[in-house]
Protein backbone atom coordinates (compact mmCIF):
# COMPACT_ATOMS: atom_id res chain seq x y z
CA UNK A 1 0.00 0.00 0.00
CA UNK A 2 1.27 3.76 -1.00
CA UNK A 3 1.77 6.55 1.69
CA UNK A 4 -0.75 8.31 -0.38
CA UNK A 5 -3.67 5.24 -0.18
CA UNK A 6 -2.64 4.48 3.93
CA UNK A 7 -5.69 6.12 5.94
CA UNK A 8 -4.31 7.87 9.22
CA UNK A 9 -6.17 6.58 12.07
CA UNK A 10 -3.29 7.55 15.18
CA UNK A 11 -4.47 10.17 17.63
CA UNK A 12 -2.44 12.31 19.93
CA UNK A 13 -3.39 12.18 23.47
CA UNK A 14 -2.60 13.09 26.57
CA UNK A 15 -1.31 16.35 27.96
CA UNK A 16 1.91 16.85 25.55
CA UNK A 17 0.58 17.39 22.20
CA UNK A 18 3.12 16.67 18.68
CA UNK A 19 3.32 20.86 18.51
CA UNK A 20 4.55 20.68 22.33
CA UNK A 21 7.81 19.20 21.24
CA UNK A 22 10.82 21.10 20.32
CA UNK A 23 10.14 21.56 16.57
CA UNK A 24 13.70 19.85 15.21
CA UNK A 25 11.60 16.44 17.15
CA UNK A 26 8.48 16.74 15.53
CA UNK A 27 8.82 15.42 12.16
CA UNK A 28 11.02 12.57 13.18
CA UNK A 29 8.99 11.56 16.26
CA UNK A 30 5.72 11.91 13.66
CA UNK A 31 7.36 9.82 10.47
CA UNK A 32 8.15 6.93 13.66
CA UNK A 33 4.95 6.44 15.18
CA UNK A 34 2.87 6.53 11.63
CA UNK A 35 5.44 3.55 10.79
CA UNK A 36 4.96 2.18 14.14
CA UNK A 37 0.82 2.21 13.00
CA UNK A 38 1.40 1.09 9.83
CA UNK A 39 3.27 -2.02 11.48
CA UNK A 40 0.82 -2.65 14.00
CA UNK A 41 -3.06 -1.97 12.99
CA UNK A 42 -3.70 -1.85 16.77
CA UNK A 43 -1.64 1.25 17.77
CA UNK A 44 -4.41 4.20 17.36
CA UNK A 45 -3.38 6.44 19.93
CA UNK A 46 0.08 7.74 21.16
CA UNK A 47 0.49 8.98 24.40
CA UNK A 48 3.88 11.37 24.28
CA UNK A 49 5.42 11.30 27.86
CA UNK A 50 6.84 15.20 28.06
CA UNK A 51 7.72 17.73 25.70
CA UNK A 52 11.25 17.70 26.56
CA UNK A 53 13.62 15.01 25.07
CA UNK A 54 15.64 13.63 28.02
CA UNK A 55 18.43 10.39 28.86
CA UNK A 56 16.20 7.32 29.34
CA UNK A 57 15.64 6.23 32.78
CA UNK A 58 14.95 2.51 31.26
CA UNK A 59 18.42 2.46 29.56
CA UNK A 60 21.02 4.54 31.32
CA UNK A 61 23.45 3.05 28.29
CA UNK A 62 22.08 4.78 25.99
CA UNK A 63 23.67 7.65 25.01
CA UNK A 64 20.79 9.58 22.79
CA UNK A 65 18.01 11.44 23.98
CA UNK A 66 14.69 10.45 23.55
CA UNK A 67 11.17 11.23 22.96
CA UNK A 68 8.87 8.45 25.51
CA UNK A 69 5.48 7.55 23.78
CA UNK A 70 3.26 5.01 25.05
CA UNK A 71 1.72 3.18 21.90
CA UNK A 72 -2.52 2.60 22.36
CA UNK A 73 -5.42 0.62 21.31
CA UNK A 74 -8.94 2.71 20.37
CA UNK A 75 -10.00 1.42 24.07
CA UNK A 76 -7.29 2.93 25.82
CA UNK A 77 -5.02 0.16 26.57
CA UNK A 78 -1.15 0.07 26.01
CA UNK A 79 0.28 -1.97 22.92
CA UNK A 80 3.84 -0.71 23.94
CA UNK A 81 6.21 1.90 24.84
CA UNK A 82 8.94 3.32 23.01
CA UNK A 83 11.83 5.43 23.30
CA UNK A 84 11.99 7.51 19.96
CA UNK A 85 15.88 9.58 19.11
CA UNK A 86 15.72 12.32 16.70
CA UNK A 87 17.57 10.61 14.22
CA UNK A 88 14.49 8.23 13.74
CA UNK A 89 15.58 5.39 15.61
CA UNK A 90 13.57 3.85 18.16
CA UNK A 91 13.91 0.95 21.02
CA UNK A 92 11.39 -0.79 22.68
CA UNK A 93 11.92 0.66 26.33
Amino acid sequence: MSSQMFKRFISYVGKTKLTDLPKDWQKTVDEVLVAQEKANPQITKAEIKGAQPHKSHKDPSDPLDVISVRLLKDSGSRVDSIHIHQDGTSKRK
